[in-house]
């Protein structure tokens, strides 16, 4: 573990070069989550709870090879595109559980600007959380205790990451479709070196 100090620009570095030598590994992987996304415009005749529900299965199924792709990408091992995508019901409905997690700061946040400071607060405890359930062989609510005392020590850090993290969202966004193809990879990569630094 590390203590408050730890620097962001190092991680975010690190995480782009990171990103190079995996690049076509990862852009798949971005390219794969944005047709998972604009798939719920192709479902619109379905009820919308149904399509939400299958947006959330499917949004998380990509996120789990995403993090698994990160995890095995910062530790230097070969990414294999089609064992990432191959992913067991379990791991699939306990990383559902790590969505919920992260969704519910961000329904909050989306509801009120008074909860937006909520949901980055949410965003920085859990930056770990993804991971550790990829990682570790343990219960959600073992994960979800173990990712909290990971980050209290780090909380201001976390913090600051998330919101550089989310500028540099936005900043993929505004150079459209190819710079969002970039700046996901490199913020899910970022918080793997975070978790792998916080063990």
């Amino acid at each position: 573990m590390f203590n408050d100090s730890f620097m962001i620009e190092p991680i975010l570095r690190q995480a782009f070069i990171i990103f190079k030598k995996n690049f076509a590994v990862f852009i798949l992987l971005a390219i794969i989550l944005f047709i998972v996304n604009a798939f719920s415009f192709f479902i619109k005749f379905l009820p919308l709870n149904i399509n939400i529900i299958i947006q959330f299965i499917l949004n998380a199924y990509v996120l789990l090879s995403f993090t698994r792709a990160a995890l095995l990408a910062i530790r230097g091992q070969k990414i294999n595109i089609n064992e990432m995508l191959k992913n067991d019901r379990t791991s699939v409905i306990r990383f559902i559980f790590v969505i919920l997690i992260f969704s519910i700061g961000t329904l909050l946040g989306a509801y009120s600007t008074i909860f937006v400071f909520f949901t980055i607060i949410i965003a920085a405890i859990f930056i770990p959380l993804p991971f550790i359930v990829v990682n570790e062989n343990l219960s959600l609510s073992e994960s979800v205790k173990i990712c909290i005392q990971m980050t209290t020590s780090n909380f201001a850090s976390l913090l600051l990451f998330v919101l550089i993290s989310f500028l540099i969202c936005i900043a993929g966004l505004i150079a459209f479709v190819i710079g969002e193809l970039i700046a996901l990879p490199v913020v899910i990569i970022a918080s793997a070196l975070i978790y792998e630094k916080l063990r």
